[in-house]
Parts: C-alpha cells; sequence; structure tokens
C-alpha cells in the first residue's frame, strides 16, 4: 500500500512541477512586436524607422511570408526587391533581445502580404 502512495505523490508532483514550469516559461517568454514603417531600401540593405527605433537588416532575414501567403525560412523578402535608394512601406515583427544587460531589437519576420 506504501508503495501506491508513494507512487502516487511522486506522480502527483511530476505534473505539477511541469505545469509550473509551464506557466513560468509562458510568462518571460519573448513576445513578437508588429510594425508597419516606411524603409529605405538599398543594395541588400533595408532601414526601417519606427518610433525613435531604426529597424534593419543586411542580405536575409529568418523567415518572410510572400504575397501569396507562403512561408520561407531565411533569405530576402520579394517585397524589398527594388531599385537601390527606393522607399516601400514593409510590415515586420520584431523582438526585444538582451545579452549581459546589453539590448537590441531584432527584425525576425516580415509580411510581404500587404505589398
Amino acid at each position: 500500500m506504501k508503495r501506491r502512495t508513494m507512487a502516487a505523490a511522486l506522480a502527483g508532483l511530476a505534473i505539477a512541477s511541469g505545469a509550473g514550469g509551464y506557466l513560468l516559461g509562458e510568462a518571460h517568454a519573448t513576445q513578437a512586436t508588429w510594425h508597419t514603417a516606411r524603409a529605405y531600401v538599398g543594395d541588400h540593405v533595408v532601414s526601417l524607422p519606427v518610433g525613435g527605433w531604426t529597424y534593419g537588416f543586411r542580405d536575409s532575414v529568418p523567415q518572410w511570408i510572400d504575397r501569396n501567403g507562403s512561408v520561407h525560412d531565411g533569405g530576402w523578402p520579394d517585397c524589398v526587391q527594388v531599385p537601390a535608394g527606393s522607399r516601400k512601406v514593409v510590415r515586420f515583427a520584431e523582438v526585444g533581445v538582451e545579452v549581459g544587460g546589453a539590448g537590441s531589437r531584432q527584425v525576425v519576420l516580415v509580411d510581404c502580404r500587404g505589398s
């Protein structure tokens, strides 16, 4: 009988620990923030000024969505394939990154569906 009680207690503890860990991770997860900006486009360089920050990317982004809704891992978004020196409205997502007390914001996704 003691073995069953001990096994039930350990199973309950494992479930409670798993649920607590999940909730803790969920509370500290990084959320992406979406912006729309009038970008300055160069030769595989994009600069996106928004609210006192200037975001940018060069040569590729981690992910992008084309005009048809297909998701691409990496590469150069088709909606910014315009002549260098052009201005283009771009919708993008960024996340805050902090390492050793220094922070930055990184472009993680470009959405070309509205372009």
